[in-house]
């Protein structure tokens, strides 16, 4: 009897099939591999945006910068004056979450409570806030300079990115991600705006 040199279509498929089921095991390892890459760099980007703000409020007696000045935005009083004056930070370097889909916008927003003109704690000194390792001040944002919602969309609200978690710079300069119900929103003057619950510390 002559020998069949070759597979048979019963081998085919087989092989066909483990391909499949190693294929369907090793995807998900490789999406969660990236995604927490990006969870990593967008930490990292926060803690090179703590670091700036230190020397910001170091050449400004101890206070903040505000959300925006009449001229620029947090990000670009920070880069002018701090990283590379003159240079475009729109959608690049340490102010772009890598896992944010928006092209050509910054990837962060400012917890405006804490400086705004109306604040009780405007031009306060970051030494004077109580509790500031629960005042986020810098988070993963919705298309937005500012904070002012943790809904999870539209624009102004904390953004997240991170298997559900948003991660945020806080005012004692650590770096955290937190799930939407870890967080809170409260408004008004004398109040700090973004904040983390206390419970969930």
């Amino acid at each position: 009897m002559k020998k069949q040199n070759g597979f048979t279509l019963i081998e085919l498929l087989v092989v066909i099939v483990i391909i499949g089921l190693l294929a369907a095991l090793l995807v998900p390892a490789v999406k969660n591999g990236l995604d927490a890459a990006k969870k990593a760099q967008c930490q990292g980007n926060l803690k090179e945006i703590g670091k700036t703000l230190l020397v910001y409020i170091g050449n400004h007696d101890g206070v903040l910068p505000e959300a925006n000045n009449g001229t620029d935005t947090w990000h670009e009083i920070l880069n002018d004056e701090i990283i590379m004056p003159g240079d475009n930070i729109s959608g690049e370097g340490i102010f772009k979450c890598p896992a944010d889909p928006a092209k050509d916008a910054t990837g962060y927003g400012w917890n405006d409570s804490v400086t705004a003109s109306g604040s009780n704690f405007n031009n306060f000194k970051v030494e004077d806030f109580e509790e500031p390792d629960v005042i986020g001040i810098v988070a993963d944002s919705v298309s937005a300079n500012t904070i002012t919602s943790i809904s999870g969309s539209g624009g102004g609200s904390v953004a997240y990115r991170h298997k559900e978690q948003a991660n945020l710079l806080f005012l004692d300069w650590h770096v955290s991600g937190h799930l939407k119900s870890h967080l809170l929103y409260t408004g008004g003057a004398s109040n700090y705006g973004l904040t983390i619950d206390p419970s969930k510390l």
